[in-house]
C-alpha cells in the first residue's frame, strides 16, 4: 500500500492517546449543560485485583439518556477512601477546567426496615 505500518510502541505512545482524547472531548461536549448520573461499579478480577468502572449517563425526562463508560481503574484497596479518590479523578476527567458539582447526581443505597431504598442526592 505504500503506507508505513506502525509498531505497537508507536501506537501505544501516540495513536491510542489521541483516540482517548478525541473520545473524552466528544463526551465532554455531549454532556455539557446536561444533568448526569454517576455510577461506580466495583469488582474483583480473577487475579484478585480490585477493579472499578465509572459509568455516566445523561438524565432525560421522557426517555433514557446516553451512557458513557468514562474510565476503568485498578485500585490498590477496595475501600471508601479509594472510591472517593476515584470520584475526584472522575470530576477532573470530565471537567478539567471547572468542576460542575451542580450537574452530577449520585445514587446512594441504604436499608430501612428491611427494604432497600434508593436515595438521590446532588453531589456536593
Amino acid at each position: 500500500t505504500g503506507n508505513e505500518i506502525l509498531t505497537v510502541t508507536i501506537l501505544r505512545k501516540t495513536y491510542v492517546n489521541d483516540c482517548y482524547e478525541d473520545v473524552m472531548k466528544s463526551t465532554r461536549k455531549y454532556v455539557t449543560g446536561k444533568k448526569i448520573w454517576v455510577s461506580i461499579d466495583e469488582s474483583t478480577d480473577a487475579n484478585g485485583c480490585f477493579m472499578s468502572n465509572i459509568v455516566i449517563g445523561t438524565l432525560k425526562f421522557a426517555h433514557p439518556g446516553k451512557i458513557f463508560s468514562l474510565t476503568t481503574e485498578i485500585l490498590e484497596k477496595d475501600n471508601q477512601s479509594a472510591i472517593a479518590k476515584l470520584l475526584d479523578k472522575f470530576k477532573f476527567l470530565l471537567w478539567p477546567d471547572r468542576i460542575r458539582h451542580d450537574m452530577a447526581v449520585t445514587k446512594k443505597q441504604f436499608r430501612e426496615e428491611g427494604l432497600t431504598l434508593l436515595f438521590n442526592t446532588i453531589y456536593s
